[in-house]
């Protein structure tokens, strides 16, 4: 009886550390090589820490530590004679309002004006992705301005009283530009601006109707024959379907920006012509001119830039 009872303890303690070596393990594994739950205890983490020090829990991206030595004011010029004339809009974090903002100043740093976003009143159910954060803008010669979020669910044209004028469903992300017709081009992506179902969108902006949608796979890669090599895929790549944001390494192209070529500039470029289209892809190191006309590619460069997102 006592060699059995011995036996057994021998076992359950046995047990017990066999489990302990493989949840630290396990854990080790977690923190290298970012298995699950590893997303979750970074959030988890930043939530708790954002807590402690603000008393809000405010998602990733939303409050940033300065440095110590960064001045403490809200707007500082340090050289005067290189400030380019002109007006410049920032997008942040409104304390006083609790709400997301885009500030307006002049070339000497003197507030001009805010645009407050309450993205609730846009879209009652949330952003499907986690994040309302202003992403694109484009401010309009009446006040009013367009602007897409993060990873929301909607893009929007605000007046200048902060009223929408518009509503767009849909997962508009990134930079928005504007034609030479007063058009505004932006990417949509597919369930998620992080997977590989992307289309660039030209639409009006005082309605908010599209007015031509580009698919990307299929109208630029699969169109052209040397264009899956230019856009670092192979010929016959089996593209993901994705409804929400692909795992960690999935995100294939990760399109960031949208410039129209416009007249004015077009004359200093022999192989481009005005209404061409420069885009940038972060995940592959990518800026290319696109004929949107044509869909051809006339012109690509994968570096020197890193990860550019400009």
């Amino acid at each position: 009886m006592t060699g059995s009872k011995a036996e057994k303890s021998i076992f359950y303690f046995s047990l017990i550390l066999l489990m302990l070596f493989g949840a630290f393990g396990y854990g080790v594994l977690v923190g290298f090589y970012e298995y699950w739950p590893f997303e979750t205890l970074n959030v988890a983490r930043h939530t708790t820490i954002t807590f402690l020090r603000t008393g809000e829990l405010a998602p990733q991206g939303r409050t940033v530590s300065p440095a110590k030595d960064a001045p403490r004011e809200r707007f500082h010029i340090y050289d005067t004679t290189r400030v380019i004339d002109g007006h410049y809009a920032f997008a942040g974090w409104d304390n006083s309002h609790g709400k997301y903002a885009i500030w307006l100043y002049d070339d000497n740093g003197i507030h001009l004006h805010s645009w407050m976003l309450d993205y609730e009143a846009l879209d009652t159910d949330g952003p499907r992705n986690h994040s309302e954060m202003p992403h694109g803008m484009q401010i309009l010669r009446d006040g009013s301005i367009v602007v897409n979020f993060d990873k929301g669910d909607v893009m929007t044209r605000l007046d200048a009283c902060s009223q929408p004028l518009w509503v767009k469903d849909g997962i508009f992300h990134h930079s928005i530009d504007i034609d030479e017709h007063g058009n505004l081009w932006t990417w949509r992506g597919e369930g998620t601006a992080y997977g590989d179902r992307q289309f660039l969108v030209q639409f009006d902006p005082r309605t908010g109707e599209t007015l031509r949608e580009i698919d990307f796979i299929n109208d630029v890669i699969k169109k052209n024959g040397d264009a899956p090599f230019i856009f670092s895929v192979r010929s016959d790549h089996r593209f993901l379907e994705h409804e929400q944001d692909p795992p960690e390494g999935e995100d294939l192209f990760h399109p960031n920006d949208v410039e129209v070529l416009s007249s004015r500039l077009a004359g200093n470029f022999d192989a481009f012509s005005a209404g061409d289209l420069l885009l940038s892809f972060r995940n592959i190191n990518l800026v290319a001119v696109l004929d949107p006309r044509s869909m051809r590619t006339k012109w690509w460069s994968r570096g020197p830039w890193n990860f550019q997102h400009d």
